[in-house]
């Protein structure tokens, strides 16, 4: 089975108010760069992302993001490269499952037929402790001539906001909403996971864990620069 990127660290969230109705939830300013490095429960590194903000547009009170994002592996090679677009309408920010895809995976599957169906996760402008967010998911199907070859589906569901902490990293300390959600993928069998996100205002997601079924860490990710 592909390594599949499941934390939303990948996305590199940041509160950036364009209009008293729009916050965003992703890097704004153009040239902004993150790096966020992704470790597993023995404190290996196994791979990194590097983020680069290249547009934003705004049109009214909507606005548009559009993201390089570089993935590496550990022995910081590229591996993929895409580019991402983030969108904030009527006030709600709203993440593209289909982005929770690593590059990697769909390497794998470059001369065959994909198709992806999503319903993205929101994040509206106003945030408190123990407020429940939407759900989201994503399905990918792949076929080579006309015959299925694989289809997985992502579902994240559970969404709550758990407390505000402060989180320190190589970035340095911030004050973040720690936001807690399930996770099920189900490809050739069906897994459960768990994830807690800690995301600081105009930050991003500083850091991410990943856990199993039984509670047991997985995974994590820091935020390991931003400039």
């Amino acid at each position: 089975m592909k390594k599949i990127t499941l934390t939303l660290a990948f996305i590199g969230f940041i509160f950036q108010s364009f209009s008293q109705d729009c916050i965003f939830y992703c890097p704004v300013k153009e040239g902004t760069q993150t790096e966020t490095k992704h470790y597993n429960a023995k404190d290996k590194i196994q791979s990194t992302d590097k983020q680069t903000i290249l547009s934003k547009k705004v049109t009214g009170k909507d606005v548009a993001v559009t993201i390089k994002s570089e993935s590496y592996d550990d022995k910081d090679k590229l591996v993929g490269s895409r580019d991402l677009t983030f969108e904030c309408k009527n006030g709600v920010f709203f993440f593209d499952m289909k982005n929770l895809i690593d590059p990697q995976t769909m390497s794998a599957y470059k001369d065959m037929e994909v198709k992806m169906t999503a319903t993205n996760l929101d994040m509206p402008s106003v945030l408190s402790v123990g407020k429940t967010l939407g759900d989201g998911n994503v399905q990918m199907a792949v076929s080579n001539q006309g015959m299925n070859m694989m289809t997985m589906t992502i579902n994240i569901t559970n969404r709550k906001i758990e407390a505000i902490e402060k989180i320190t990293t190589p970035a340095g300390t911030f004050e973040c909403y720690k936001i807690s959600y399930d996770v099920e993928t189900k490809m050739m069998f069906k897994m459960q996971s768990k994830g807690i996100d800690w995301v600081a205002k105009e930050i991003g997601t500083v850091r991410s864990e990943n856990y199993d079924s039984k509670g047991k860490l997985v995974g994590y990710n820091v935020l390991t620069s931003i400039k």
